[in-house]
């Protein structure tokens, strides 16, 4: 089941100057299609920020990041690239953590811990930043980035 969640992404290549257009999609059920016919905006196409990043304690380890696009001014969205370094770190610690491209407005990382573990701590603490990237592999610039420090912390 987890491997039939998410988004799946198939393109149909270029095409310009039709009268119609026909498609035809297989989907296995229950499933939402969307359909997204996108224009490329050539080299002065510009993605802008991502906004409003945010983090919520789901528990111990897990944290739910969310973001808001209303400044990236494109529709055109392949993905959003979520990155994280742990405690303190520098601007070239940062490791990309979703290994899916998802175009959804949130992520929920998790870290698990070796079996057996007795002395834990919060591997999900550090910073966090987030960029989008469109069908033609443009990024735009990252997000500010958010200093997650502990459970209790609410953004």
């Amino acid at each position: 089941m987890r491997k039939t969640q998410g988004t799946h992404l198939s393109t149909l290549g270029s095409f310009s100057r039709i009268r119609s257009l026909d498609l035809k999609v297989q989907v296995s059920m229950p499933s939402i299609t969307l359909i997204n016919i996108c224009e490329d905006g050539g080299v002065n196409a510009a993605l802008y920020k991502v906004t409003n990043l945010r983090a919520f304690n789901v528990t111990f380890n897990e944290v739910l990041l969310l973001w808001s696009d209303n400044k990236v001014h494109s529709r055109c969205i392949l993905m959003y690239e979520v990155q994280f370094c742990p405690g303190l770190c520098e601007e070239e610690d940062f490791k990309r953590i979703n290994r899916l491209n998802d175009n959804s407005l949130s992520f929920h990382f998790s870290r698990s811990l070796p079996s057996g573990t007795l002395d834990c701590k919060e591997e999900v603490i550090g910073k966090f930043r987030v960029r989008a990237s469109d069908y033609w592999n443009r990024t735009g610039p990252f997000s500010s980035i958010l200093h997650y420090k502990n459970v209790d912390q609410r953004h």
